[in-house]
């Protein structure tokens, strides 16, 4: 509750929090910008900024330069919706942590008859196959195979996806994934992926699998994931006709 008696950055930033409780300031998302505050609550900037600085402080906020000041995720836990399930490196920040990968693999083969069948392509189109460990501040937390066309993506043998963002190369290619087809189910870690994701063999793991497509709605990319429950949150978003 605010204190109308307080000193009016306390007054600001118990409005802010409360924006942040109740929802409307989402994990990940930007608050508006101090000039935007300032204007809305008829106070001057320099109360915007130190009402500001007091949730950075705190822990609840944090800053991009160049690009504003966005709301932290529940401590400790990464939100897979903040930037969508292609955009982990999203989520991974504004945990305030810093996003990492370990490739496992990648290289490129003939489609597979399911691959084929789902990408309605000749079985001899060549697809790439990217198997990632992903961190944050070097703790493993998820395992991604991601199988995307050869065609569609040139180069891709030559990217270090260890430190690129896939999503980015494929947005430098013209082919950004901007839509997906999801579904996640509990299921039991078997030896190996226990073991990439630091766990017990037979510990319960979200596996997501998710289809992407790009703006002319084509797929661009399959891929199955797999977290660790004590590590991510995940939002549900539902529409009811």
């Amino acid at each position: 509750m605010v204190d109308y008696h307080s000193p009016m950055y306390l007054q600001l930033r118990e409005t802010i929090l409360e924006k942040i409780k109740s929802g409307v300031y989402l994990p990940g998302q930007a608050i508006p910008s101090e000039r935007e505050m300032a204007s809305f609550y008829g106070v001057n900037r320099m109360t915007v900024k130190h009402a500001v600085s007091t949730l950075v402080e705190e822990g609840l906020l944090y800053r991009i330069h160049g690009s504003g000041t966005f709301v932290k995720a529940v401590p400790g836990k990464i939100d897979v919706g903040a930037g969508g399930f292609g955009g982990l490196s999203i989520g991974i920040r504004a945990a305030g942590m810093i996003p990492q990968s370990k490739v496992l693999y990648l290289h490129r083969q003939p489609a597979s008859p399911e691959i084929a069948a789902l990408f309605s392509c000749d079985p001899q189109e060549m697809f790439y196959h990217l198997g990632r460990v992903r961190q944050a501040d070097s703790h493993p937390f998820s395992v991604q195979y991601a199988v995307f066309p050869a065609a569609y993506f040139p180069g891709a043998l030559e990217i270090d996806f260890s430190k690129a963002s896939l999503y980015e190369f494929m947005g430098q290619m013209g082919r950004a994934p901007v839509a997906f087809k999801d579904s996640v189910q509990a299921v039991a870690a078997c030896p190996k992926l226990a073991k990439l994701l630091e766990l017990s063999p037979g510990q319960i793991v979200f596996q997501c699998d998710y289809l992407s497509y790009d703006k002319d709605n084509c797929l661009v990319e399959q891929n199955r994931s797999f977290f660790r429950p004590d590590k991510v949150t995940f939002k549900l978003h539902l529409h009811i006709e």
